[in-house]
């Protein structure tokens, strides 16, 4: 059980399905398209795979056997706003089809929290269990960094989180403002009010 049983190679990649029951706990959802990353003379798409819209996310579901997925509004592209162009498709995709849950995208940058507070309006739509930031993008993780604005932002979304019992999704990397290591604090103080 669970071994590969079919692996039909096309142009672009392989399509395999398992034998057992298949879950995506981390799918985002989106076309960024391509951008000039770390001053590059031409711009590029480091995404090898992407799903602009529901019908191509679950097509890659049905392709791999996939019986259900989280979708995350897509990121990576350095501008802190654009990912909240995609909570709308995460809304309609959750409305539509009982194989997604999903998160909603929020921002820890303080020029955004307009942003958000449109965003967590949509905390107790149908499917949605998550909310995701990042502080790739700016912000930060490292509560001692943070002024009573700052401290504001986290608050209300960790407020939402907690009023709606929703998981905080939080991406984190090795060195810079996601560093795992500024996490731990923020853990600490927020770990036993909600999931992260």
């Amino acid at each position: 059980q669970g071994r590969i049983v079919i692996c039909v190679q096309t142009e672009r990649h392989a399509f395999m399905k398992v034998q057992r029951r298949l879950f995506d706990a981390h799918s985002h959802i989106g076309a960024l398209g391509s951008f000039p990353y770390y001053g590059a003379k031409v711009p590029v798409n480091p995404t090898v795979i992407e799903y602009p819209d529901t019908a191509s996310m679950v097509k890659h579901m049905d392709d791999h056997g996939v019986e259900r997925a989280m979708i995350i509004p897509n990121y990576g592209i350095p501008d802190s706003t654009l990912s909240f162009k995609y909570n709308p498709l995460v809304i309609d995709s959750l409305e539509h089809n009982d194989r997604f849950v999903g998160a909603i995208w929020v921002s820890p940058v303080l020029k955004d929290r307009p942003l958000n507070q449109e965003a967590i309006k949509h905390a107790g739509d149908k499917g949605v269990k998550a909310l995701k930031a990042t502080c790739l993008l700016g912000g930060t993780y490292k509560i001692s960094d943070w002024d009573e604005e700052t401290k504001a932002l986290w608050e209300e979304l960790i407020d939402c989180c907690e009023a709606n019992n929703l998981i905080f999704v939080l991406h984190t990397s090795p060195g810079g403002t996601s560093d795992i290591s500024n996490l731990l604090t923020f853990i600490r103080e927020y770990g036993k009010r909600i999931r992260i």
